[in-house]
């Protein structure tokens, strides 16, 4: 038997003010709530906790011309038990951890960004996550900083803006041998250096008014990232993944609207079982897993 339950408060934005240079943008906000887990393992013991969590981000934009723009953010998140609040330049997240460690500051963005005609180029470490628009957020290729956790994108990310509201976006991210800076859970692994670079694309659209909300499909490609027996064994191949989104709505009376979203997720290789710690068979062609 699982219970969780969670309330949560965001302030957005803390302040935003140009008081050192007319070209440069002071924000930051502020998210805080509660979270109680009461779980039953499968090992049979069992988890009651609760806990204060608090996140807070604070940066900076300067706008060098119409064209290039420099931004630099940290942040730092923490719970009642832990909130020292000391800066750490993380370059991957903690081993199967969703954020950095409770009580470490980092920057979660740190930038150069162009922006002419159609196109958008991002070069450094920035925010970007795929979800559903409209519910409470969720995505199964990428999602960054959800909740009060802290990660982000190494790498170079292009947008395409096309004038009938679609959008492609192609992303390269970097990777270290110890991990990387999103969510990736086991017996995904970086230990090959192919593995290093995740290459992303994918088309949107989102519309405020009308019956499709948004469209989007995705694909992400790790190279030589997937162990399917588990690590220790060392049989690897890529990883792939496909997902796509579809966002509903329609208007009611006055200024409420119903809405309803769904995602599907598809990936061709997956690992074993064993590999998953899951009952079943244990050989390497068991019916596989999910991937995560």
């Amino acid at each position: 038997m699982n219970h969780k339950f969670w309330l949560g408060l965001a302030l957005l934005p803390m302040l935003s003010t140009t008081a050192f240079a007319q070209d440069i943008d002071f924000s930051g906000d502020l998210r805080f709530g509660f979270a109680s887990f009461d779980r039953d393992e499968r090992n049979g013991t069992q988890i009651d906790d609760s806990q204060f969590n608090l996140r807070v981000r604070a940066g900076a934009l300067w706008s060098i011309s119409e064209i290039y723009s420099v931004k630099g953010r940290v942040a730092v998140t923490g719970n009642d038990s832990d909130f020292n609040g000391d800066l750490k330049f993380y370059t991957e997240l903690p081993a199967g951890a969703s954020s950095t460690e409770a009580g470490d500051m980092t920057f979660d963005e740190l930038y150069v960004r162009a922006r002419y005609g159609n196109w958008d180029h991002k070069v450094g470490r920035f925010q970007f996550s795929n979800g559903l628009v409209g519910v409470p957020s969720k995505s199964m290729s990428r999602m960054n900083s959800n909740s009060w956790n802290v990660s982000w994108t190494d790498g170079l990310h292009s947008r395409f803006s096309a004038d009938n509201g679609w959008q492609y976006n192609f992303i390269i991210e970097h990777a270290t041998e110890d991990g990387p800076t999103t969510v990736r859970r086991s017996p995904l692994n970086y230990q090959s250096s192919q593995s290093r670079a995740t290459y992303y694309a994918s088309i949107d659209k989102s519309e405020e008014d009308g019956l499709f909300l948004q469209r989007s499909v995705d694909v992400t490609i790790i190279p030589s990232a997937l162990y399917y027996n588990g690590v220790a064994a060392g049989d690897k191949t890529d990883y792939v993944a496909i997902s796509a989104r579809l966002g509903l709505q329609w208007q009611l009376p006055g200024e409420s609207r119903f809405v309803a979203g769904a995602e599907v997720g598809h990936a061709p290789d997956t690992p074993t079982l064993a590999a998953m710690g899951l009952p079943g068979w244990v050989t390497a062609t068991a019916m596989p897993g999910r991937c995560p």
